[in-house]
Order: structure tokens, then sequence, then C-alpha cells
């Protein structure tokens, strides 16, 4: 049971709370005002971030859902094992009695190496001989050959024997090519004899501006017209190019070609074979 005297404090303590409430109801309603208004701009701060963030975003995601959905095709890619293809195989005259030969072969694959590549070239039937090259990853190489034959232009077929491949962790340890040509000049050799063995050279300064040298390198050209039709093949080896060297190379051809066929140069190194890399400028 409350006293009288309670229920008096009671009530004197309600008319000081409510008497304080009726003096600041204006600054509490403002401030009831104030506080909502912060969480609102708040909100409203949120929503536009959210939204630019989306919208910025919305082609990322786009190709992240995209590349979700091709994950089998990039995976087999790397996976699986393509072979060794080969694009052209042509025979072009040299002179009454000879042929040079020459086929395009390159290495489609990502990752895997042909570390080993056992070959031979048919011309007209007529082998050239069983030979070896490497491939690395993405490697093309212009392999060349000569032959006996009266036939103008007699069928070439490559065969290959034997491959040894090699599944590379990654392709950034192999060696990284830069060649460089210059002063390329194709005329017809003056002479005074009618019997001179060439009649027409193409000469070809060559610079290695890769950071490392090669050794048993070979530099073939392929001279076509404008149909892009090959007219002549010239071939030449080098025992070793350091880095940065220069080399003056003339090819030369027993028949008289046009000074407007354009020079396609190939450059054969091998990238997965130690020892025919120079790493160092006193090698």
């Amino acid at each position: 049971m409350i006293s009288s005297n309670g229920q008096d404090d009671l009530s004197e303590k309600n008319l000081k709370i409510g008497y304080w409430i009726a003096q600041h109801k204006s600054g509490i309603r403002k401030g009831y005002l104030l506080t909502a208004g912060i969480f609102a701009t708040i909100s409203v701060l949120l929503f536009v971030v959210t939204l630019f963030d989306w919208a910025t975003h919305i082609r990322q995601t786009d190709e992240i859902i995209y590349s979700l959905t091709q994950p089998a095709a990039n995976f087999n890619a790397l996976r699986e094992r393509s072979d060794l293809s080969i694009r052209r195989a042509i025979a072009i005259t040299r002179d009454e009695k000879t042929v040079d030969a020459f086929v395009e072969i390159s290495n489609p694959n990502v990752l895997w190496a042909a570390t080993y590549v056992e070959y031979e070239i048919l011309v007209g039937g007529i082998s050239s001989g069983k030979t070896t090259t490497t491939l690395a990853p993405g490697q093309a190489l212009i392999l060349t050959t000569s032959a006996k034959t009266s036939v103008e232009s007699p069928p070439v077929q490559m065969l290959i024997h034997d491959v040894t491949w090699k599944k590379l962790a990654n392709t950034n340890s192999l060696p990284e090519e830069n060649w460089e040509f210059t002063q390329t000049e194709l005329s017809q050799i003056e002479s005074s004899n009618e019997n001179s063995i060439y009649q027409s050279q193409l000469k070809v300064t060559l610079q290695n501006r890769s950071v490392l040298g090669f050794r048993d390198v070979q530099v073939v050209t392929l001279l076509v017209d404008k149909e892009n039709t090959v007219q002549a093949v010239g071939n030449i080896e080098l025992v070793s190019i350091k880095s940065l060297e220069n080399r003056e190379l003339t090819f030369r051809w027993p028949k008289k070609l046009s000074k407007n066929l354009t020079p396609i140069i190939q450059i054969n190194v091998d990238k997965l074979t130690e020892d025919r890399i120079i790493r160092k400028l006193s090698d």
C-alpha cells in the first residue's frame, strides 16, 4: 500500500516532467525531425552509391557471367594437344635441273612443345633425307630443301615420322625473338660474263634485337609477286648470331627475277634446346 506522501512525490515528478516537455516541445520536435532527416539522407546516399556502383560494373558483371559459361572451352584448349599443322608445301624452279622446295609448318598448341620432330621432305617422290627440328608452342617455321629434277613444278610432301611432346607449365621462360631487317635491296647482277652463275640477288641487313642470341639459325626468304605467288626461295644458315649483332646477308639465284618482288623473311630458331640459346654476350 502506497502512502499519500509517496503519491504526492510521484505526482510532483510527473508534473515536473510534463512541465519540462511542455517547455521544450518545440526543441524536441526539431530534434526528432533532424534525426529523421539524417537517417533519410544517409539512406538516399547509400542508394545512390549502390546504384552508381552497379551501373559502372554492369559490363564487368556481364563479362564475368559470360566467362562462367565458357570454362570447358578454355580448359580444353590448355589440356588437349593438337597435331602439327602444315600450311603449304611448294617447289619453285631454280634452274633447268634444280628446284627449291619449302614447307610451312606450325605448332598450334598453347602449352604443348614439340621437343623432337623427325621428318623428311619428298620432292617429286624423292626424299631429301630424314632430319629433325623443334617447335615451341605457337611457333611457325619455313623448312627448305633442294632437289635435282627436270620437272618444272613437282609435288612436295612432308612426312613426319616421330614427334616428342612436352607440356610446359607456361611459356614465360621461352626466349622471345625480335628481328629487324634494314637496307633490303633486290637487284639483278650486272656481269659482262653471259655464263655467270647468278643473275639476281637480295641483300639484307639483319639485326638481332632480342635480349638473347641463338645458334644454328636459318634465315629463309620467299620472294612473292602481287598475287602472293612465290617466285623464288632462299636459305642462309648462320652458325650463331648474338644479341644486338648485325649481319649482312646476300641471297643469290641463277635466274633473272623482277625487282618488284616482295621478300618475306622467316627466322628459324630452336627455342627449346638450351645449347642453341646464347644467354651471355661472351658466349
